[in-house]
């Protein structure tokens, strides 16, 4: 068994803690003989040179200038190698493998797309690390791979790759853009594997906490407009709930977000958006008003769910066009002013109210006293 030896911060004569680890094997490509730093990553064994790995991180190199008292340097052997915690070999020889490798072999073209993880591996290390450079090449090479025209049916962009990336973007500032690529990926991806991949993707950005709140919101507007059943038919075990693997916290953002775009849908269907001239022409926005509750009970809006305000609002722009010619109405459908562009950005900024709940929004204030 080889034993840890716990750094010493000062010259002190204190006891030296030391903890059993089981025994370790060299790395098939990554032991180096001529190097002089031994390093255990888990039970591999990895040898290169101290100086390359304090220039390439500053963690490292304060880890290499730490006092040794009166021991020998760590790294020097097999059974006294630098022990990195809570690292991976994959990790480790991810790091290794980029930053010997020729330029020319880490341009974008000349990467394998199987490779991504790989890639993936470098970042997680460079972050931890604060290898800022490396941490910048990883996320462009991820970015070159979603952003190329087959990115949605990539096999290379597999669930995994998908979820790495999100912790990723969740835990590095310099990640920040993948916010935009991966939820685009995954989006495009749904429209053909909606069953398969739902539930990974509401996990996935479930658990990388509150700065994927945008994603879990097209999540679930993108499942509220699959689903043709009534909620009353979602049993409480959810076992009838189209996506049965979906988890109870999304079955409950996602009916509660049900609820309160269907209680919109029946508001605006007796309370059109105002014209900016109704008080000037009278007549128009009577007309206007008479239209819109034609238009909100047209039968070809059954055909969208209840919920799916912002889908039914194009249908009825798309019939307005056709019938409110040579009217104040019709001037506006091309401004600033369209009312139907101005209720869906209304519905779009109150979808994370709506899924999320909160004290003060309207549709979940709490009633008040009843009436004398």
């Amino acid at each position: 068994m080889a034993r840890k030896r716990a750094r010493s911060s000062s010259d002190s004569d204190e006891e030296e803690e030391e903890e059993e680890l089981p025994s370790a094997g060299r790395d098939e490509n990554y032991y180096d003989e001529d190097g002089d730093c031994v390093i255990r990553v888990e039970n591999v064994l990895f040898k290169t040179h101290r100086v390359f790995l304090a220039r390439g991180s500053p963690v490292l190199a304060d880890m290499f200038a730490l006092p040794q008292g009166e021991q020998p340097a760590e790294g020097a052997t097999d059974e006294d190698a630098i022990f990195l915690a809570g690292d991976t070999p994959q990790q480790f020889r991810a790091f290794l493998r980029y930053s010997l490798a020729p330029a020319l072999a880490n341009q974008f073209d000349r990467i394998p797309v199987e490779d991504i993880l790989t890639v993936l591996d470098l970042a997680h290390f460079a972050q931890k690390y604060m290898m800022a450079s490396w941490v910048e090449y990883a996320v462009a090479a991820i970015q070159y791979f979603c952003r190329q025209p087959n990115a949605a049916s990539n096999t290379g962009l597999s669930l995994e790759v998908l979820r790495s990336t999100l912790t990723l973007a969740a835990t590095s500032p310099q990640a920040a853009e993948l916010w935009t690529d991966i939820p685009h990926v995954w989006k495009l991806r749904l429209k053909t594997h909606p069953r398969l991949e739902y539930c990974d993707a509401l996990d996935a950005a479930e658990a990388v906490g509150p700065l994927s709140r945008e994603f879990l919101i097209d999540l679930y507007y993108a499942i509220l407009c699959r689903i043709r059943m009534p909620p009353y038919h979602w049993t409480s075990t959810a076992t009838q709930f189209p996506y049965p693997r979906v988890a109870p916290v999304h079955l409950a953002r996602i009916l509660m977000g049900y609820w309160s775009l269907t209680v919109m849908w029946l508001h605006l269907s007796k309370n059109p958006p105002k014209l900016p001239c109704g008080t000037q022409h009278r007549t128009c926005a009577e007309n206007w008003e008479k239209a819109w509750v034609e238009m909100i009970h047209h039968p070809h809006l059954d055909e969208f769910n209840p919920a799916d305000v912002i889908a039914r609002l194009w249908a009825m722009e798309k019939r307005a066009r056709h019938t409110l010619t040579n009217s104040c109405a019709d001037r506006l459908l091309d401004g600033e002013n369209n009312p139907f562009r101005r209720v869906r950005l209304e519905v779009m900024d109150s979808l994370a109210e709506r899924f999320f709940g909160t004290e003060d929004f309207a549709l979940f204030r709490p009633l008040g006293p009843p009436s004398a």
